[in-house]
């Protein structure tokens, strides 16, 4: 696989990226706390202090295996967005 999961700008933001088997990214994630975090589970099972969001996931043949593992839907977590736009350090 090889891709960074993990990614912290100097401001201190985190970025994480989830991938799956296939190295395809399953989900994208933002805070200033990944207290606990992984690379499957960002919000570190709910870690006290952990602030990650979820910005968007995404699924691949309609979350049915066997296919061709192509793209079938993006979906951005417009709540999460909204949050990080609102000021809180992101």
């Amino acid at each position: 696989m090889g891709r960074d999961s993990r990614i912290e700008t100097t401001d201190g933001t985190i970025r994480r990226t989830v991938f799956n088997a296939h190295d395809q990214v399953v989900s994208s994630w933002v805070g200033t706390n990944g207290t606990g975090a992984t690379d499957s589970d960002p919000t570190g099972n709910n870690a006290f202090g952990n602030d990650m969001v979820l910005l968007s996931s995404c699924e691949y043949d309609n979350n049915q295996s066997g296919l061709n593992r192509q793209l079938t839907k993006t979906i951005v977590h417009n709540d999460a967005v909204a949050a990080t736009q609102g000021g809180i350090g992101f």
